[in-house]
């Protein structure tokens, strides 16, 4: 525990460092320098260029500097293998990232974190020379915290546990006993985090004042559904992208210029395709009726297709960011519509039926997703967990689980 609550304070201040320099670089290119130029930043003039720079510059990186961070999927089979994860190349991983989403990618910080700290958390074991237990357990206590740092809620622990597994394979293993000290760590983290002067949440919602009402838990049911079919649709993009882009295995700038492609076309229609999402994501619920709701869907669609293509194209980042973007953004596109959804129950099902799928076990959902959402509205996040954390279990795998040959899949 002790170990865990040192972890969480390195993982804030990682965390803070790095996101404060990802801000720096995204501030210079997309607002200093086309200030400086007179040049509109939300234009295809601008974006199309800067998309292809950073997409030439992340293939070269690739090249010389190697496929860092690798996905979260390889570097458990490894983990698994050698018993460690991957320190040695956690620079080449920081920098490979920060190319790749200071550019623009469709994609979060989070993979970029969770490679660093469980590098770091590898190092600190071998350090210190723990057993074989502490030794396989304490990278995970690093991942915890760098999610606790970036999500700041010290929920993101749950998402150290593998959503291939159950809550009674967990307890058989042992694996549920690392939550307690993961716990700390996420907390530790998301403590330094905003302790340090950063924004007191990396997703702030702003969501407006709610009171549960029975029939809204019929409704969390549809939007949930439709959340999850976004995620769905990430999936089946991801495997396509895969599938074509194996051919170009090896031609480092080629598959990154075609990945951007995709992103620069789509961010010239609009700019919230740009970016992790969580920007995004405050400023759809801020703006909350003065877009139309086809809007809504079509750049929730956008967004979840751009960020397939990028994984594809081996752009370095994570998924969930822009899946609870897509989430928020088709659940809202839902309150639009349909005068019986209310806008907070539209965000908080659309987000968590999106998330489910992912983690596929909808108790793990429902810790993580909670911490976002005003007491009330948690009644309506375990209903989307129960609908996305089902679907992602019975279908998430015909899809995810068979990568195209020669093919990884990307965190």
């Amino acid at each position: 525990m002790a170990i865990a609550v040192v972890l969480g304070a390195l993982a804030g201040v990682f965390t803070v460092g790095f996101l404060r320099t990802l801000e720096s670089l995204k501030d210079w290119l997309w607002t200093d320098l086309p200030n400086e130029l007179n040049v509109d930043s939300t234009s295809w003039t601008w974006i199309v260029p800067v998309v292809a720079v950073g997409a030439t510059l992340l293939g070269i990186a690739r090249r010389f500097l190697g496929e860092y961070p690798v996905s979260l999927e390889q570097a458990i089979e490894e983990h698994h293998a050698n018993g460690a994860f991957d320190y040695r190349h956690v620079w080449q991983a920081a920098v490979i990232s920060l190319v790749s989403l200071g550019f623009g990618a469709a994609l979060g910080p989070e993979a970029a974190l969770m490679a660093i700290l469980g590098g770091l958390g590898s190092w600190i074991a071998r350090v210190i020379e723990t057993d074989e237990s502490e030794r396989v357990g304490l990278p995970y206590v690093g991942i915890a915290a760098a999610l606790g740092a970036v999500f700041t809620t010290a929920g993101a622990a749950v998402l150290v546990l593998s959503p291939r597994s159950s809550e009674a394979e967990d307890v058989r293993a042992g694996r549920i006993w690392w939550l307690l000290p993961a716990g700390a760590a996420a907390g530790t983290g998301m403590f330094v985090y905003q302790w340090l002067g950063t924004s007191g949440q990396y997703f702030d919602l702003g969501v407006p004042d709610y009171n549960l009402a029975v029939t809204d838990m019929a409704w969390a049911v549809p939007v949930a559904v439709a959340g999850a079919a976004l995620a769905f649709l990430f999936l089946a993009a991801q495997r396509l992208g895969d599938r074509l882009l194996l051919p170009l295995n090896g031609r480092h700038v080629l598959q990154s210029l075609l990945g951007g492609a995709v992103l620069a076309g789509l961010a010239s229609w609009s700019t919230l395709v740009l970016f992790s999402g969580h920007q995004g994501t405050d400023q759809i619920i801020a703006d909350f009726g003065s877009d139309d709701a086809s809007f809504l869907v079509l750049v929730a669609v956008a967004k979840v297709v751009a960020a397939a293509a990028l994984l594809s194209a081996y752009w370095k980042g994570g998924r969930f960011f822009p899946l609870m973007f897509a989430g928020a953004a088709i659940g809202l596109a839902a309150a639009l519509r349909v005068d019986g959804v209310d806008e907070v129950v539209g965000v908080a099902a659309g987000m968590t039926g999106a998330v489910g799928v992912l983690l596929r076990r909808p108790v793990l959902t429902v810790l993580f997703m909670i911490w976002f959402f005003p007491l009330a509205a948690w009644p309506i996040v375990v209903v989307a967990a129960v609908v996305g954390g089902l679907a992602g279990k019975h279908f998430g795998a015909i899809i995810e689980d068979e990568p195209a040959s020669g093919q990884r899949l990307v965190s």
